[in-house]
C-alpha cells in the first residue's frame, strides 16, 4: 500500500534521524511511505523519495504512471528507501497526537494522510 502526507519531521523521527529534514521544511513538507509487510508488531514501512538517493543502482522504485487498486495514478517515479525501514505499532493510529504526529496538519495547505491503494508488484521495478 502507498499513502501520501506524512511529515518529514516525522519520518525523522521514526527512523532514528536516517531521513533526513532541515528545520525549515519539518512541519511543511512531507513524503510518502509504502507498506513493505505486515508484521505482528504492525506496518513495516519505508519513506519514499522522486529522488534517487545516493544513486543507487539496484534501489527499487514505483514507475512514474502506476495506476493503484482504488484508481489513483502515481504520476512520478518514486523510489523506496528501504534503509529507512521501520515498523508502525499495531493500533497507533488510534492514540492522542497521531493525525498531529504523523501528518502535515501545522501547515496552511494541510493535506491529511491519505492511502493511495496497493501497488501491483508488476510496476515495483529494480
Amino acid at each position: 500500500m502507498f499513502f501520501t502526507g506524512v511529515r518529514n519531521a516525522t519520518l525523522f523521527k521514526w527512523t532514528v534521524g536516517g531521513f533526513p529534514v532541515t528545520e525549515e521544511h519539518s512541519k511543511k513538507t512531507t513524503h510518502p511511505i509504502f507498506v513493505l509487510a505486515i508484521t505482528s508488531y504492525g506496518p513495516e514501512v519505508c519513506p519514499c523519495s522522486r529522488k534517487n538517493w545516493y544513486d543507487k543502482d539496484d534501489r527499487r522504485y514505483i514507475r512514474g504512471g502506476a495506476c493503484t487498486s482504488t484508481k489513483h495514478i502515481i504520476r512520478d517515479t518514486t523510489y523506496l528507501v528501504e534503509e529507512h525501514r521501520f515498523s508502525i505499532p499495531r493500533g497507533v493510529c488510534y492514540e492522542e497526537g497521531f493525525k498531529e504526529d504523523f501528518t502535515n496538519i501545522e501547515h496552511r495547505d494541510y493535506l491529511p494522510l491519505y492511502c493511495m491503494g496497493v501497488v501491483k508488484d508488476d510496476d515495483i521495478k529494480g
